[in-house]
């Protein structure tokens, strides 16, 4: 299994593979009985043990890719991680994460502050209405 021989040639376990993919070693484990990675998995897990994902997958093309470390450092910006290029570890980008609630939490002020106008609105319009009455 291509896997398995990626494994053995970083002297990864198991374990090791689950954290460095931040996923749980049920998860691993399931990929040698059967089980397939999910898209984005493969992605991190071919960029985390410096193969092409084409080759890790179905064993056609080219096993290696020319620089392991730029690769994991792109998915790690794309799916909004840090990459410790020494460990070859993800983890959760901190900054970026606050970014997206704070961006969040506007959009849905600015949502409750348009409702808030509008029932003013409503409000204003029914006042002059019976102030002409």
């Amino acid at each position: 299994m291509r896997l398995s021989e990626c494994m053995q040639e970083y002297g990864l376990s198991q374990l090791e593979l689950s954290r460095r993919l931040q996923i749980s070693q049920a998860a691993v484990s399931r990929w040698f009985t059967g089980s397939r990675p999910r898209p984005a998995q493969a992605l991190k897990l071919a960029a985390v043990l410096g193969v092409h994902v084409e080759w890790l997958l179905t064993g056609r093309g080219d096993k290696a890719t020319k620089d392991r470390t730029t690769i994991e450092r792109k998915i790690a910006e794309t799916m909004g991680l840090d990459y410790n290029s020494k460990t070859g570890e993800m983890t959760i980008n901190r900054q970026l994460q606050h970014r997206k609630f704070l961006e969040s939490l506007v959009k849905k002020l600015r949502a409750e502050a348009a409702a808030i106008n509008e029932s003013a609105d409503f409000l204003e319009q029914e006042l002059n209405n019976q102030q002409k009455l």
